[in-house]
């Protein structure tokens, strides 16, 4: 009883928010501003570069690690037939027929080029970086019968497009370090828009002279 002499308890309310659409459902300063940080989050970088960094961090997680192992594992694998990593469909309308030596032939040369390109034990790290970066880049030899090189693709500056179509990739800009350029690209080409001078110790390369493996299409930024 003495105590309620000196104080007095209350109950505060709590705060009322008026909200008119949802804009002030997902604003910053509607009812869910402060979870704002994990769109962020969700979200990433909206540099190429710094997402790969990202994306190195997410692989640490043992779970993010195992789901990629496994996904990797499910598109790979070789043919009990063939023993092949890759499989080879040859298709011909009802009244064409292809020819049995062409069929062998074209299965020899899969069969070369798959132990040239170790398939067997390189197509799995490629799929697995696919799934996870979005990107695959590896470096064509002007010289046949000659192993394709990996580019890391934080080495990837930026593609060299057409002047009046983006997704006409003319070239790529890759740092130096990677392989020494030859030759050059056309003149009717335009570089993507980067914001910042060229880069010395960066070299363009013809479009045929790199090899990618790509998840994005016209429709993606």
């Amino acid at each position: 009883m003495a105590i309620k002499r000196f104080y007095k308890i209350i109950t505060p309310k709590s705060p009322n928010v008026d909200i008119s659409d949802s804009h002030d459902v997902s604003g910053a300063n509607g009812l869910y501003g402060n979870y704002t940080w994990y769109n962020r989050v969700v979200q990433g970088s909206a540099d190429r570069a710094q997402r790969y960094r990202e994306y190195e961090s997410m692989d640490q997680d043992i779970d993010v690690s195992r789901a990629l192992d496994v996904i990797a594992e499910e598109m790979t694998g070789n043919n009990p037939k063939t023993e092949l990593p890759l499989q080879l469909l040859i298709t011909a309308d009802n009244e064409q027929r292809v020819p049995s030596n062409v069929v062998v032939t074209v299965q020899a040369a899969l069969k070369t080029w798959c132990k040239l390109q170790s398939w067997d034990v390189r197509l799995y790290n490629l799929v697995r970086g696919l799934i996870k970066y979005g990107d695959v880049f590896y470096f064509r030899p002007k010289k046949k019968n000659k192993k394709w090189t990996y580019i890391q693709p934080e080495r990837v500056i930026e593609a060299v497009v057409a002047i009046d179509d983006i997704t006409d990739v003319r070239g790529w800009r890759i740092k130096s370090d990677t392989k020494k350029a030859e030759g050059g690209v056309g003149t009717n080409v335009a570089f993507n828009v980067s914001g910042g001078m060229y880069d010395q110790n960066v070299d363009t390369f013809n479009a045929d002279e790199i090899i990618r493996y790509t998840l994005n299409d016209e429709m993606s930024k």
